[in-house]
């Protein structure tokens, strides 16, 4: 038996089973979202997705998001100058200036996807190497904290993005 229309041409062993090809997004079984909220592929024209951007900095990923079409909601970050460029980019109306740790969950509204670029600092190998309780990237715990508030209304996706030191520091113990 060989193998065709996936780019592979080679004989299979007698009896193997011939590989499916890889998923695509389409494809892809939507089980990560809760039953009140099925997650829907762009066929059943539901887009645009709806986001919340933590720890917003400039606005880079809400960038990539609108480019696919996603309409971000809600930002925050607590750094001033950081907001202004924002503000500059994006306009006012959604940019929540504060610390993440007073920012009552109520006032964040319910999203597909939550976004979260939290402070480093503590984490990489050129800082301070505190950990997740350290001073600046101690802000992850904020984000976790309005998660577990919003309860059944929390998204059914939440993107971390960080260093690999945010999984490695103490041997993955902090989390």
């Amino acid at each position: 038996q060989t193998t065709k229309g996936d780019g592979l041409s080679h004989k299979l062993p007698k009896g193997a089973i011939r590989p499916r090809p890889a998923p695509t997004v389409t494809d892809a079984p939507m089980t990560l979202a809760p039953p009140r909220t099925r997650l829907k592929t762009k066929s059943q024209n539901t887009l645009p997705f709806t986001a919340a951007e933590f720890f917003a900095g400039i606005g880079l990923v809400r960038l990539a998001l609108e480019k696919q079409h996603w309409k971000v909601l809600w930002a925050n970050d607590i750094d001033p100058d950081k907001a202004e460029m924002y503000h500059a980019n994006f306009g006012k109306s959604d940019l929540v200036v504060g610390d993440i740790h007073k920012i009552p969950a109520a006032e964040i509204p319910d999203c597909t996807l939550y976004t979260a670029s939290f402070p480093c600092n503590d984490l990489s190998i050129a800082g301070a190497m505190a950990g997740l309780s350290g001073k600046e990237s101690s802000a992850f715990w904020g984000l976790i904290k309005i998660l577990q508030d919003k309860g059944e209304n929390r998204p059914p996706l939440v993107l971390l993005e960080n260093v690999v030191g945010f999984l490695q520091f103490n041997g993955g113990k902090d989390l």
